[in-house]
C-alpha cells in the first residue's frame, strides 16, 4: 500500500510551492528515497510527445479501463466543445500513465496536481453527478492505497503574490479564478471523502513563501506505519 497526496486549489494558490515544500520535509526525515514528486504545472519540455505515448501506453496496459475513462468523460463532458474533451482525455491518460509508473516503485507519490483538480476544473452547473463518477473511475485502480487530497486556500496577500510570478495564468486568470469555486469542490469530492475513498485536509496559505505541510507530513508517517 502506497500514500498518494495530491495538492489541489485555485490557479495561483500554491500547489506546486506546497508540493516542493514536501518533498523537502520528506528529505529532512529521511525517506526521500521512498518518495516520488510529480509537478504538471507549467510543464513544457516533452510534455506533449510524452502524453500522446501514455494514452498508447494507456490502451495497452488495461485496455478495458482505458474505454471506461474515455466514456465517463464523455458522458461528463457532453456539449464542450471537442479540443476540451480529447485534451481533458488525453491529461487523464497522462496522469495515469505517470502515477503508475511512479508507483511500481515508491511508497509516496505527491503531485502538485491530479484527478482531482481535472475533474474541479470541467464542473459546471448540470454535470457535477457525472463528473463525481468520473472521478472515481479515474482513481478507482488506486483503492488499495491512501489517497490524500491536501486543498489549498490561499489568502488574497498571497494569491495575489503567486499570481505576479505567473505571466501564464495573468491572461486567463480571472475566469479561472470565478470557475474553481471552494463549494464546488468540496461537493465533487465529498461523498468520495465520506466513502473513505478519498482523504482530505485543508490547508491555509496564509504567508506568501512559507509553507506548513506538518499535518500532511504527520499523515504519510501514519500511512507508512500502517503499511509496515
Amino acid at each position: 500500500m502506497a500514500c498518494i497526496i495530491e495538492f489541489t486549489g485555485k490557479p495561483g494558490s500554491g500547489k506546486t510551492h506546497y508540493c516542493r515544500e514536501l518533498v523537502r520535509r520528506t528529505d529532512e526525515e529521511s525517506i526521500h528515497h521512498r518518495v516520488k514528486v510529480m509537478l504538471f504545472s507549467g510543464q513544457r519540455k516533452f510534455k506533449y510527445p510524452l502524453k500522446i505515448i501514455s494514452c498508447f501506453e494507456c490502451l495497452v496496459a488495461s485496455r478495458a479501463h482505458a474505454l471506461k475513462i474515455v466514456k465517463k468523460i464523455n458522458n461528463a463532458l457532453s456539449g464542450v466543445n471537442k479540443r476540451r474533451l480529447v485534451s481533458t482525455i488525453v491529461n487523464a491518460a497522462y496522469i495515469d500513465f505517470n502515477l503508475r509508473r511512479a508507483l511500481r516503485d515508491h511508497d509516496i507519490v505527491i503531485l502538485d496536481q491530479g484527478f482531482v483538480q481535472l475533474c474541479w476544473a470541467n464542473i459546471h452547473d448540470e454535470n457535477i453527478e457525472e463528473v463525481k463518477s468520473m472521478l472515481q473511475t479515474l482513481y478507482e485502480p488506486y483503492a488499495d492505497h491512501v489517497v490524500l487530497i491536501s486543498y489549498i486556500h490561499a489568502s488574497g496577500e498571497v494569491f495575489e503574490a503567486n499570481l505576479a510570478t505567473r505571466p501564464d495564468l495573468l491572461d486567463k486568470c480571472n475566469d479561472q479564478v470565478n470557475f474553481f469555486d471552494e463549494t464546488t469542490f468540496l461537493g465533487l469530492v465529498g461523498e468520495a471523502c465520506m466513502s473513505n475513498r478519498l482523504d482530505l485536509i485543508r490547508l491555509h496559505n496564509n504567508y506568501y513563501g512559507s509553507a506548513d505541510v506538518g499535518r500532511v507530513f504527520s499523515r504519510i508517517e501514519a500511512a507508512c506505519c500502517a503499511s509496515q
